[in-house]
Formats: C-alpha cells, sequence, structure tokens
C-alpha cells in the first residue's frame, strides 16, 4: 500500500518558498509525519512511501526534486531507492538519514546518488534545512540546531535502546569503558531498572 499523503500546497509563503515535490521513505514513518508539515511549510508536496515497491511506483509516476530516505544501512532497499531515483532523476537532491549509519555505509549511500549522508540524531527541522539549502539563520531563528550535549545523550541513549538495554553491550558499541557509561546512564536517568 502507498502511503502517500499529498500535503498541498501552503497558504501562507515563507521567505524561502520552493515549488515541487518531496519523496519521503520511511519503513517506520506513519502518514502524519512531521517531516510532511515542514516541508508543507515551505511549499512543497510531499509523498509518503513505507515500502520499496511503492517508492519505485511513486518514482517512475513524478518528478520529484528532493527526496529523504530514513532507512538502516543494513536494509538493502533503502539504496536501491537511492540508485533507482539518482538513476532517473539526476536533479533530484537526495538525503539519507539513519541510526546507525557508519563511514562503509555513508560512503555506498553517496556512490549510489545521495547528495547527503546524516545520522538521525540530527532534528526533522535540521534535516529540512540542510535538504533545501537554508541560510544558517533559519536554523538558528527555529531552534534546530541541537547543543553537543543533547546530541550525545540522544546518541547514548539509542545505542542503550539498540543494545537491549546492555550496558556491556552498548559500551563496545559506543567504545566506551563500561563503568564510564554505567556512570553516564545512571547520572543522567537512563539506566534501565532490573
Amino acid at each position: 500500500m502507498v502511503a502517500f499523503a499529498n500535503i498541498g500546497s501552503s497558504t501562507d509563503s515563507k521567505q524561502y518558498e520552493r515549488s515541487g515535490a518531496v519523496l519521503v521513505f520511511n519503513t517506520e514513518s506513519d502518514e502524519d509525519c512531521l517531516l510532511s508539515h515542514l516541508f508543507l511549510g515551505y511549499g512543497l508536496t510531499a509523498f509518503m512511501a513505507r515500502e520499496q515497491r511503492d517508492a519505485i511506483t511513486l518514482i517512475s509516476e513524478i518528478r520529484f526534486d528532493y527526496a529523504v530516505l530514513e532507512f538502516r544501512p543494513s536494509c538493502s532497499c533503502g539504496l536501491d531507492i537511492v540508485a533507482s531515483l539518482s538513476a532517473s532523476q539526476p536533479w533530484c537532491r537526495i538525503l539519507v538519514s539513519s541510526d546507525y549509519c557508519d563511514v562503509r555505509s555513508a560512503v555506498i549511500a553517496i556512490k549510489r546518488g545521495a547528495s547527503e549522508v546524516l545520522p538521525k540524531s540530527c532534528s526533522t527541522g535540521m534535516l529540512v534545512g540542510i535538504l533545501l539549502g537554508l541560510p544558517i539563520q533559519e536554523f538558528t531563528k527555529n531552534g534546530w540546531l541541537q547543543t553537543p550535549k543533547l546530541v550525545r545523550r540522544q546518541h547514548i541513549a539509542a545505542a542503550y535502546c539498540a543494545a537491549n538495554y546492555n550496558v556491556g553491550r552498548a559500551a563496545r558499541m559506543l567504545a566506551m569503558d563500561r563503568r564510564s557509561l554505567q556512570r553516564y546512564l545512571e547520572k543522567n536517568g537512563l539506566l534501565a531498572g532490573l
């Protein structure tokens, strides 16, 4: 099923209004996604896809100016969408966002045609700002820039969750000392109770 939400054009124009279509691919997203509403605010139409075949269908039917693809690097379907979109619509600016992105995965995504590869710990507004090439004043005005402390906390919390709340496994994933990680988790109220 294509979970495509035609968000339409906004009546209130913004300073950096654009026209065009955006493909948003996320296997875990719902139709009422914040990303779609942010694109709406810039005069863009967002089309949502949750499955690879739906995204490929949309790519064959619609001319996209932008695309935001959120998937795990281990998921080859996302990389196939990048390659398909890049081959059929070379003008499209593609941003890949992922929870577990390493250098190898980023290089593969760039080689397949992605313009940028960003970790998911950055805010949704920041993704939109980078994709649209907005000036830095827009980032600061809207509060999209996060403090390094907050980014670190989110990254550690995500790794701890991915390790199924096992401190030792999370410490290995983060290349940290287990005891240091445990102290950090306790201090920041992130340590899961037994």
